[in-house]
């Protein structure tokens, strides 16, 4: 249970153990920032295991023994928590910015300097660390560059390959819908069309031994209330029977009767009327959308007597047409519709819009995403499994980390790797900051000068330098662009030897570290566990 108390404001007793705990949990995340794949040994009773990936780490570290500390490490761990989630990656390098920032700005506040105006020189700096970074970025072009920074970013490269291509594949505005599968390879599938989670209402709607229903040029009929009384179809089927040629009906409900489906069959099986009744499964509280986007595409109106279209006065405008229809046991797909594509692509950048308002963090943001990207008919589906249950699930978890982070790279591109852009962005930091008038906010911005080598220094000393100083002096003459290869223990173009980051994660990572100084250094009070 948390509590605020008056021994919870930071007193000078309190700051150093809220401080030490922040700094004991991020030099344990900083260990496993670069290339070296350096473990971090998790023991619960007998047992133990190798972590090397920020998330899990601070996942695993739930709770320290001093309540300060605690505190520290809880400010930590939601640090890296929030980069990893919004960007896929980035939590170490995060972790071990805001370290150093915090050191660089608790000496500019002991010495004086007001710490409101201190956290407003960590954000300005920031913001001017992220402009510069971005202007170094490239684009990301082709699905083999993608699959080289999957695979570079999590060792598994059949894993990073698939993504590398789905991604390419569906594009910048596409989705890519992750799931487990039994066995031990990774499998994908490219969605032709539209698709939703449904099933027949009943088992005699596909054949027996069959594994799909298709339908081609169906009238649909989409209705958002159970269907529970045969004799509130009959308007329905009247009009159906009349449109020329007699197309087959698609009937979509949330739910339908075994009444209304022995009236169905017996149409069915008499000739009277071809009709395939589904049951959209998706979950309630987003049937009403996915109802409203099977209709937009179908040029259907949605029925019900709540909606004030009741299926006692349906007249044929309120029905859809869909060119082509499949129907399996557990999916609905619809390849083509006869709606106005610029009805399609309106809703499509209005959900594109709302899903940027959300921010990639935010729980609706994946489901948005995914809805305006079946709109346009860009989504792939990526199956991911593993050789036993316990190995599978974060392999899951690692396929969606890579998909958010290659549909950054595609959004905002790559820059130099391995600290090389973050440090390369301190001159413009530097720039501004004698532009700045108040000394207390350019004690902010140096915080940030001083911290954007953090992630090189770290790098170098995990590949086994005790002292970066000669190898950071060598890359100083080399000039911008040049970084620490520590596969190969040599300076070299970054770019060129195929180091690259995501301008988007860097950007994210400095970005949320001096949020988080700044708030340590001006907060007054502070929840602790008692």
């Amino acid at each position: 249970m948390s509590s605020i108390t008056g021994a919870d404001r930071m007193a000078p007793d309190a700051a150093p153990g809220v401080d030490a705990g922040f700094v004991l949990l991020g030099r344990t995340l900083a260990a496993t920032l670069g290339p070296s794949l350096s473990s971090v040994l998790s023991a619960v009773g007998m047992s133990g295991e190798l972590l090397t990936d920020s998330a899990t780490i601070v996942r695993r570290i739930t709770a320290l023994d001093d309540r300060h500390h605690d505190t520290g490490a809880a400010i930590m761990r939601d640090l890296v928590t929030s980069v990893t989630q919004q960007y896929g990656d980035g939590g170490a390098t995060a972790a071990v910015l805001a370290m150093a920032m915090l050191r660089r700005a608790r000496r500019a506040t002991a010495a004086g300097a007001n710490p409101v105006l201190v956290r407003r020189g960590l954000a300005r700096g920031a913001e001017e660390a992220g402009a510069a970074i971005v202007r170094q970025a490239r684009p990301v072009c082709s699905g083999a560059e993608l699959a080289a920074l999957a695979t570079a970013n999590c060792g598994d490269e059949e894993l990073g390959a698939t993504v590398g291509e789905l991604i390419d594949f569906v594009g910048q505005d596409g989705a890519v819908a992750v799931s487990e599968v039994s066995g031990a390879g990774v499998w994908h599938d490219y969605l032709d069309g539209s698709r939703w989670t449904a099933r027949p209402a009943n088992r005699g709607v596909i054949g027996l031994g069959q594994c799909e229903l298709t339908l081609i040029d169906p009238v649909v009929a989409i209705i958002n209330e159970t269907l529970d009384e045969p004799r509130r179809l009959t308007r329905l089927l009247e009009v159906v029977q009349a449109i020329p040629g007699r197309p087959p009906l698609l009937l979509i409900a949330p739910e339908i009767t075994e009444a209304v489906q022995t009236m169905l069959a017996v149409n069915d099986r008499s000739g009277a009327l071809i009709n395939v009744p589904v049951v959209l499964t998706s979950a309630r509280v987003h049937l009403a959308e996915d109802l409203d986007d099977l209709a937009l595409l179908t040029g259907a109106s949605v029925l019900g007597d709540q909606l004030g279209r009741s299926l006692t006065r349906v007249r044929e405008s309120d029905l859809g047409r869909g060119r082509r229809v499949v129907l399996r046991r557990g999916d609905l797909t619809l390849r083509g519709g006869y709606a106005s594509a610029a009805g399609i692509d309106a809703r499509a950048a209005a959900l594109r819009a709302h899903a940027a308002g959300l921010g990639a963090h935010h729980a609706a943001h994946e489901r948005v995403w995914l809805r305006q990207a079946r709109l346009t008919g860009q989504v792939a589906e990526l199956l991911v499994g593993a050789p036993s249950d316990a190995e599978r699930e974060p392999r899951v978890r690692l396929g969606k980390r890579l998909v958010r982070l290659l549909a950054t790279a595609q959004g905002q591109g790559c820059v130099p790797g391995g600290g090389v852009a973050l440090r390369d962005s301190a001159p413009a930091v530097r720039e501004s900051a004698r532009d700045c008038d108040h000394p207390d906010v350019r004690a902010g911005m140096a915080a940030v000068v001083d911290a954007l080598d953090a992630s090189l220094r770290q790098l170098i000393r995990n590949s086994g330098r005790i002292d970066p100083s000669p190898i950071l002096l060598e890359l100083e003459r080399a000039g911008p662009g040049h970084g620490f290869d520590a596969t190969t223990g040599h300076c070299t173009r970054m770019v060129e030897a195929g180091i690259v980051d995501l301008a988007g994660v860097q950007v994210g990572a400095v970005r949320a570290a001096a949020a988080t100084a700044g708030l340590m250094i001006s907060a007054e009070v502070i929840p602790c566990r008692n």
